[in-house]
């Protein structure tokens, strides 16, 4: 839609639609979405959707789908499908993609009292290239991760949930090609290695890397992306505990001392929004999309003004700016960015 609310371009889907975003590659403009398909296994308990990937043109006619993949341990046995939170599209035949899967871990630390038979629904990242995998990732490989959630982690228990990390947003460092990751469940962002899946560093949570004040704590955050500075930025949402507020963040970081440079919150007026949310930064403006506060709104940074506003009946996922009809920016596409001398 455009600034005063008017529709361009629609489509209506067989399923509920997620992550809707616009890719310019090589001359060509496509769109991708991911839908909540009811045919698709969906984790006991957890309450996440679960689909495919849909690649489709400039008129967003559907030209491709996207699945999860069987790969190494990961099985597609009862036809489970890929997350909806994320996709990463680098060419009409190569994508990174994220999945949550259920795993039988033997590798949770014993001071978290695991039940012999436990089972958890662990994030998987999968790259794919001319329809076959070339990386896949396991968060539950990790067992410093098990540590760091801060909900669904109950391990003893195995009537529980165990969504202990619920993974919602992924991107690539502009910098070194390398994965950022958002954990909402751990309160926590996280650098994986791009070549060998090692844990570069942890930001937020109970085991951070870096050190964060009171102020700087963030909670439940969506949408960790980079602004043209490289500075790392967040929807922070908060929480109904520790607090009810949402806001948004933006992290100068030294990554080699994990030290935290610079750090500010924007001074906004923003609904509490507890789940969903994205943050851009253009210049001197953000465009906020409020998750389950339900709203857009555009925001000029030096003086607070809101330059467009939009309220709404239902929760936003993510919002985007997109320039023209015709696709994004070069500055935001991924597949600019992904350098493949560095992987």
């Amino acid at each position: 839609m455009d600034m005063t609310g008017s529709v361009l371009l629609q489509k209506t889907v067989r399923g509920a639609p997620f992550c809707l975003r616009d890719h310019h590659l090589n001359g060509h403009h496509y769109y991708t979405y991911l839908i909540d398909d009811h045919n698709t296994y969906h984790i006991p308990k957890i309450g996440m959707a679960a689909g495919c990937a849909v690649l489709a043109d400039s008129t967003l006619h559907e030209i491709a789908r996207f699945h999860l993949l069987p790969y190494g341990d990961i099985t597609t046995n009862r036809n489970e499908g890929l997350d909806l939170h994320d996709l990463i599209l680098l060419s009409p035949s190569h994508y990174i993609a994220l999945a949550v899967c259920e795993i039988h871990p033997k590798n949770i630390p014993i001071e978290l009292k695991p039940a012999k038979d436990i089972i958890v629904s662990s994030p998987v990242i999968q790259e794919v290239e001319n329809g076959k995998v070339i990386w896949q990732w396991i968060a539950a490989d990790h067992p410093e991760l098990f540590t760091a959630s801060e909900e669904g982690n109950n391990y003893a228990d195995t009537a529980a949930k165990h969504d202990y990390l619920h993974v919602n947003s992924l991107y690539i460092d502009p910098a070194d090609s390398n994965l950022i990751c958002s954990f909402r469940h751990s309160n926590q962002v996280v650098k994986i290695d791009h070549k060998t899946g090692a844990l570069i560093w942890k930001l937020g949570g109970n085991n951070s890397d870096f050190s964060l004040t009171a102020e700087s704590t963030f909670l439940k955050q969506h949408d960790a992306t980079y602004t043209n500075e490289h500075n790392l930025l967040l929807f922070d949402n908060g929480d109904t505990v520790r607090r009810k507020s949402s806001r948004i963040l933006e992290l100068a970081l030294d990554e080699q001392r994990h030290e935290i440079k610079t750090f500010k919150a924007y001074p906004t007026q923003l609904p509490f929004a507890l789940f969903m949310g994205s943050v851009e930064k253009w210049g001197d403006t953000l465009l906020i999309g409020g998750g389950t506060g339900n709203y857009i709104q555009e925001l000029e940074i030096s003086t607070g003004r809101v330059l467009f506003e939009m309220r709404c009946n239902l929760a936003l996922y993510r919002v985007y700016l997109t320039r023209d009809i015709r696709g994004l920016v070069q500055s935001r596409d991924q597949a600019v960015i992904l350098d493949k001398n560095l992987l």
